[in-house]
């Protein structure tokens, strides 16, 4: 019954409920263990930072250090869950030094009915957080920029493509940085925000 009302809920609130259920049932869990994982990854935008923090060569296992350094703060029993899922996900390892954790290179699927909720979940709460940095970090530590196009239908996947582009060109910018300093995000957001309508119809 859970997954059927999952199906057919329109809104992402009402679906998000619905299967938070669903991963919540024993047997469930038992059966998708690392689907409730990612959801737990994806419901809090602060794993990927805490993952960053913890191959860095200044951490010596110390939690405090990392609930410290990320604002908004954490506690520690928080970077100790996030850590012990980050592990189960294999997005780290612990190293040959027992108060060091190293990158792992993970392979992570999703179900065809889970995946588009996990990553809306994601990054509504890198949304959420956008806003609360707006007002707090200072305007030469950060960017954040709009722009509004007029473009034909045709143009939207050459778009799409040079976004892509960008952000692996990124990667490969900051990949060899060994010791970084601060953990950033880059969010880039292209919607719609008009309704298409065919030339000679009329709404």
């Amino acid at each position: 019954r859970l997954l059927v009302m999952f199906n057919q809920a329109k809104a992402h609130a009402e679906k998000d409920e619905h299967y938070k259920k669903i991963i919540g049932i024993r047997n469930y869990q038992k059966i998708k263990p690392l689907e409730s994982d990612q959801y737990e990854y994806c419901a809090h935008w602060y794993h990927s930072v805490v993952r960053e923090l913890a191959v860095s060569p200044q951490f010596n296992g110390d939690y405090q250090w990392i609930a410290e350094r990320i604002k908004p703060r954490l506690t520690e029993q928080e970077v100790e869950t996030s850590l012990l899922l980050l592990e189960r996900l294999e997005l780290v390892k612990r190293s040959v030094v027992a108060t060091k954790w190293e990158l792992s290179t993970p392979l992570l699927t999703t179900g065809a009915e889970s995946n588009d909720l996990i990553m809306k979940n994601f990054h509504l709460n890198v949304l959420n957080l956008l806003k609360t940095k707006f007002n707090t970090v200072e305007p030469d530590k950060r960017d954040i920029s709009a722009m509004t196009l007029g473009i034909v239908r045709e143009r939207l996947p050459q778009l799409k493509k040079m976004i892509q582009d960008f952000r692996a060109e990124v990667l490969k910018l900051v990949a060899d940085d060994k010791h970084p300093e601060e953990v950033m995000m880059l969010t880039m957001q292209l919607f719609p925000v008009t309704v298409f309508q065919e030339p000679g119809k009329r709404s």
